[in-house]
Protein backbone atom coordinates (compact mmCIF):
# COMPACT_ATOMS: atom_id res chain seq x y z
CA UNK A 1 0.00 0.00 0.00
CA UNK A 2 1.21 3.22 -0.21
CA UNK A 3 -1.84 5.50 0.63
CA UNK A 4 -4.27 5.25 3.10
CA UNK A 5 -7.90 4.07 2.40
CA UNK A 6 -10.09 6.98 0.88
CA UNK A 7 -13.48 6.57 -0.19
CA UNK A 8 -13.30 2.73 -0.26
CA UNK A 9 -10.07 2.28 -1.81
CA UNK A 10 -6.45 2.47 -1.39
CA UNK A 11 -3.60 2.65 -3.40
CA UNK A 12 -0.64 0.26 -4.20
CA UNK A 13 1.90 -0.43 -6.05
CA UNK A 14 3.20 -3.92 -7.81
CA UNK A 15 6.40 -3.55 -10.03
CA UNK A 16 6.01 -0.32 -10.49
CA UNK A 17 2.80 0.09 -11.37
CA UNK A 18 0.08 1.77 -9.51
CA UNK A 19 -3.70 -0.34 -9.00
CA UNK A 20 -6.13 0.19 -6.66
CA UNK A 21 -7.73 -1.96 -3.63
CA UNK A 22 -11.00 -2.34 -1.66
CA UNK A 23 -11.33 -3.01 1.74
CA UNK A 24 -11.93 -6.85 1.22
CA UNK A 25 -7.94 -6.19 -0.24
CA UNK A 26 -9.21 -7.00 -3.55
CA UNK A 27 -7.64 -5.71 -6.58
CA UNK A 28 -10.22 -3.88 -7.84
CA UNK A 29 -8.90 -1.44 -10.23
CA UNK A 30 -5.66 -2.96 -12.19
CA UNK A 31 -1.84 -2.30 -11.89
CA UNK A 32 -1.45 -0.15 -15.04
CA UNK A 33 -0.90 3.21 -14.33
CA UNK A 34 2.54 5.00 -13.68
CA UNK A 35 1.37 7.01 -10.29
CA UNK A 36 -2.06 7.77 -8.84
CA UNK A 37 -3.81 9.74 -6.13
CA UNK A 38 -6.81 8.53 -3.63
CA UNK A 39 -9.99 9.23 -4.68
CA UNK A 40 -11.66 12.12 -3.51
CA UNK A 41 -15.21 13.01 -4.36
CA UNK A 42 -15.65 9.59 -6.41
CA UNK A 43 -12.61 10.37 -8.70
CA UNK A 44 -8.75 9.86 -8.77
CA UNK A 45 -6.00 11.58 -10.54
CA UNK A 46 -4.08 8.72 -12.93
CA UNK A 47 -0.87 9.10 -14.84
CA UNK A 48 0.09 7.12 -17.58
CA UNK A 49 3.15 8.28 -20.18
CA UNK A 50 3.82 11.28 -17.73
CA UNK A 51 -0.21 12.66 -19.18
CA UNK A 52 -2.61 13.04 -16.14
CA UNK A 53 -6.37 12.21 -16.30
CA UNK A 54 -9.03 11.03 -14.00
CA UNK A 55 -10.96 7.35 -13.24
CA UNK A 56 -14.24 6.68 -11.58
CA UNK A 57 -14.11 3.63 -8.96
CA UNK A 58 -14.96 1.91 -11.61
CA UNK A 59 -11.90 1.95 -13.47
CA UNK A 60 -13.04 4.00 -16.16
CA UNK A 61 -11.34 6.65 -17.52
CA UNK A 62 -14.18 9.39 -17.01
CA UNK A 63 -11.64 12.75 -17.74
CA UNK A 64 -8.51 11.47 -20.46
CA UNK A 65 -4.87 11.94 -20.07
CA UNK A 66 -4.56 15.30 -21.35
CA UNK A 67 -3.10 17.25 -18.67
CA UNK A 68 0.66 17.86 -17.66
CA UNK A 69 -0.42 18.28 -13.76
CA UNK A 70 -3.28 18.34 -11.78
CA UNK A 71 -4.86 18.42 -8.28
CA UNK A 72 -7.28 16.20 -6.93
CA UNK A 73 -10.90 17.61 -7.18
CA UNK A 74 -11.86 19.80 -4.19
CA UNK A 75 -15.64 21.28 -4.64
CA UNK A 76 -16.36 20.46 -7.49
CA UNK A 77 -13.36 21.77 -9.31
CA UNK A 78 -9.82 20.27 -10.25
CA UNK A 79 -6.71 22.99 -11.15
CA UNK A 80 -4.92 21.85 -14.07
CA UNK A 81 -2.09 22.42 -16.21
CA UNK A 82 -0.97 22.26 -19.99
CA UNK A 83 2.67 23.29 -20.72
CA UNK A 84 3.22 26.46 -18.58
CA UNK A 85 -0.76 27.39 -18.29
CA UNK A 86 -3.08 26.66 -15.51
CA UNK A 87 -6.65 26.62 -15.77
CA UNK A 88 -9.73 24.18 -14.12
CA UNK A 89 -12.36 21.58 -14.87
CA UNK A 90 -15.20 20.20 -13.21
CA UNK A 91 -15.59 16.57 -12.60
CA UNK A 92 -17.17 15.91 -16.19
CA UNK A 93 -13.83 17.22 -17.79
CA UNK A 94 -15.05 20.78 -18.60
CA UNK A 95 -13.00 23.94 -18.29
CA UNK A 96 -14.74 25.92 -15.86
CA UNK A 97 -11.45 28.34 -15.87
CA UNK A 98 -9.56 29.16 -18.56
CA UNK A 99 -6.25 28.18 -19.08
CA UNK A 100 -4.51 31.40 -18.60
CA UNK A 101 -2.73 31.23 -15.05
CA UNK A 102 1.10 30.45 -14.30
CA UNK A 103 -0.80 28.56 -11.40
CA UNK A 104 -3.55 27.96 -9.65
CA UNK A 105 -3.71 26.50 -5.96
CA UNK A 106 -6.28 23.86 -5.16
CA UNK A 107 -10.03 24.57 -4.31
CA UNK A 108 -9.67 22.80 -0.90
CA UNK A 109 -12.24 24.27 2.02
CA UNK A 110 -12.99 27.02 -0.25
CA UNK A 111 -14.76 28.80 -2.80
CA UNK A 112 -11.70 30.53 -3.25
CA UNK A 113 -8.52 29.65 -3.94
CA UNK A 114 -4.53 31.16 -4.71
CA UNK A 115 -3.84 32.16 -8.27
CA UNK A 116 -0.82 33.29 -10.02
CA UNK A 117 -1.29 35.50 -13.49
CA UNK A 118 1.21 37.25 -14.97
CA UNK A 119 3.50 37.18 -12.39
CA UNK A 120 1.19 38.56 -9.66
CA UNK A 121 -0.71 36.56 -6.87
CA UNK A 122 -4.81 36.71 -6.90
CA UNK A 123 -7.23 35.38 -5.34
CA UNK A 124 -10.16 33.90 -8.11
CA UNK A 125 -13.43 32.41 -7.09
CA UNK A 126 -14.84 28.85 -9.28
CA UNK A 127 -15.38 30.85 -11.98
CA UNK A 128 -11.98 32.27 -12.35
CA UNK A 129 -13.18 35.86 -11.30
CA UNK A 130 -10.83 37.89 -9.52
CA UNK A 131 -11.61 38.51 -5.97
CA UNK A 132 -9.08 40.53 -4.95
CA UNK A 133 -5.05 41.29 -4.90
CA UNK A 134 -3.32 39.11 -2.86
CA UNK A 135 -0.64 41.36 -1.14
CA UNK A 136 0.02 38.76 1.36
CA UNK A 137 0.47 35.95 -1.12
CA UNK A 138 2.68 38.98 -3.45
CA UNK A 139 5.31 39.22 -0.10
CA UNK A 140 5.26 35.20 0.53
CA UNK A 141 6.25 34.67 -3.08
CA UNK A 142 9.15 37.04 -2.60
CA UNK A 143 10.83 35.03 0.46
CA UNK A 144 9.04 35.43 3.75
CA UNK A 145 8.49 31.43 3.34
CA UNK A 146 12.01 30.82 3.64
CA UNK A 147 12.24 32.91 6.70
CA UNK A 148 9.75 31.45 8.43
CA UNK A 149 10.64 27.95 7.23
CA UNK A 150 14.30 28.70 8.77
CA UNK A 151 12.24 30.03 11.97
CA UNK A 152 10.77 26.10 12.27
CA UNK A 153 14.31 24.45 11.72
CA UNK A 154 15.96 26.98 14.15
CA UNK A 155 13.44 26.33 16.76
CA UNK A 156 13.37 22.18 16.16
CA UNK A 157 17.32 22.82 17.24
Amino acid sequence: MISEFKEGFVVVKKNSKIGFMDKAGQIAIDFQYDNASDFREGLAVVVMDNKSGFIDKTGILVIPFHYDETTKFFNGIASVRIGNQWGAINAKGELVIPMIYDFISDFKDSETTDAKLNGEWIKIDKQGNIIKDNTELQNFDQGIRHRKILEILNKKQ
